[in-house]
């Protein structure tokens, strides 16, 4: 009996929280942690139950702002898009940084060590099945400082502006994410 292959899921991208004083029923005065903005309200909304226990690592976050205007390139252009069309807001900004080759690496894979076998086509057993990969880094904060972020964001830019919405040049395009920012962001 063949064993069903197991569901591949998707990592989860942390929620943003801000540390804020509460008092709780007894009249304890606490610092607590609430989602940051209405995108982290309905992440956790989402993927937790109201009074559920879970376990945290907590680190600093990216310049709020920074994070903000990533998430709304995203989504501008998985929204207006045919290429992006299905994507969320995370993976549409990184088809797009590793479009740009900015805060990218390439890697090497042997697709020999992942089972491939391409012998019945002649090619010996013995010849290493090399392919170039690019990867893109983490945006996080503990990843990439905000300076190079801010070169990243700009690199984006424009590559939207000369390629999917290329009515607007880059400084637009840079501008309208800021107010779109604005509008959608509640801090």
């Amino acid at each position: 009996m063949s064993e069903e292959p197991k569901k591949q899921r998707k990592p989860s991208r942390p929620i943003h929280f801000k540390i804020v004083p509460a008092t709780l029923g007894s009249g304890q005065k606490r610092l607590v942690l609430v989602p940051n903005d209405d995108i982290a309200r309905e992440d956790m909304k989402e993927r937790f139950a109201n009074g559920q226990v879970v376990r945290a690592e907590l680190t600093k976050a990216r310049n709020i702002e920074l994070h903000g205007l990533a998430h709304i390139v995203g989504q501008i252009v998985s929204e207006n898009c045919d290429d992006f069309h299905g994507l969320d807001w995370h993976d549409a900004f990184k088809v797009l940084q590793l479009e740009t080759r900015v805060e990218c690496e390439q890697c090497e894979i042997d697709l020999r060590e992942l089972g491939v076998d391409l012998s019945s086509f002649g090619v010996p057993r013995d010849v290493p099945l090399i392919v170039k990969q690019w990867r893109a880094n983490s945006i996080a904060f503990d990843k990439m400082d905000d300076s190079r972020f801010r070169v990243l964001f700009k690199a984006v830019c424009r590559l939207v502006s000369e390629k999917y919405i290329v009515d607007q040049d880059s400084d637009a395009f840079e501008k309208m994410v800021k107010i779109e920012f604005g509008k959608r962001c509640r801090l």
